[in-house]
């Protein structure tokens, strides 16, 4: 199966977006400038889904409101 992948830079799986054909994200307050924070989340060591045997640290992205702090819904 050959299946045409558009590139940027050379990286499979990148795709050339115009800004001008996007909606911009506002937070409630009207804000629309963010700050990238972190929810820090455990995976334990008993859990399943851990291969490793040990808790697991892991960091989950969120956008802050450089405004008024509002994490990004």
């Amino acid at each position: 199966m050959n299946r045409n992948i558009p590139r940027i830079g050379g990286q499979p799986g990148q795709i050339q977006i115009n800004t001008q054909d996007t909606m911009e994200k506002a937070c409630e307050c009207g804000g629309e400038v963010f700050k990238v924070a972190y929810r820090m989340r455990i995976l334990p060591a008993i859990s399943p889904k851990n291969p490793t045997g040990r808790d697991m640290l892991l960091k989950v992205e969120v956008y802050l409101c450089r405004a008024c702090g509002a994490e990004l819904k």
